[in-house]
């Protein structure tokens, strides 16, 4: 292999530039599980959809606020959290977008939880952390207050598991 500069990016191949890219930073992005789409957050206010093979914006939600996070409910929709406090369910398709929920505090982590079809997130607010389980009805499955840590930066699958699992055990 070459010591020559960018030997090991030329070996690795080549990225590509999208098509249209956020005009701000970049919060978060997702591919899908089940084909070449992007979903990317912003700092600009924006959640955008991209076919990535074909470099192709498929669509965009602005938002009042940045958005802090984004993830998949399936191919052509997904979920936002933002630092306006909410969190919504977008719909690229029909370019509808549900309002799942309003807090005091920005809404930092956002996780579609398949084994549970429930969407997950955490809220910021420098005294708690909140996890939430909602349904597409809006109800909250669970909440867990917590004043350690008093900032979280991400949720996992293995959180909602065990929401899951507790809920599982309580109603069954």
């Amino acid at each position: 292999m070459s010591d020559a500069p960018g030997a090991a990016a030329s070996a690795m191949g080549s990225g590509r530039e999208l098509a249209n890219p956020p005009s701000d930073g970049i919060s978060n992005l997702r591919f899908s599980n089940h084909s070449d789409h992007l979903l990317v957050s912003s700092w600009d206010k924006t959640v955008r959809l991209y076919d990535a093979e074909a470099n192709l914006l498929k669509g965009e939600f602005a938002h009042p606020g940045p958005v802090l996070d984004c993830c998949f409910h399936d191919d052509s929709s997904g979920f936002s959290a933002g630092a306006d406090h909410t969190v919504r369910r977008l719909s690229f398709t029909s370019s509808k977008e549900d309002v799942l929920g309003r807090h005091d505090a920005p809404v930092r982590c956002v996780e579609y939880s398949y084994a549970a079809g429930t969407c997950n997130y955490i809220l910021l607010d420098c005294s708690c952390v909140y996890v939430f389980g909602r349904t597409f009805s809006g109800k909250i499955l669970m909440q867990i207050d917590s004043v350690k840590p008093k900032v979280i930066y991400c949720i996992n699958h293995i959180i909602i598991k065990d929401a899951v699992d507790f809920l599982r055990d309580q109603y069954t």
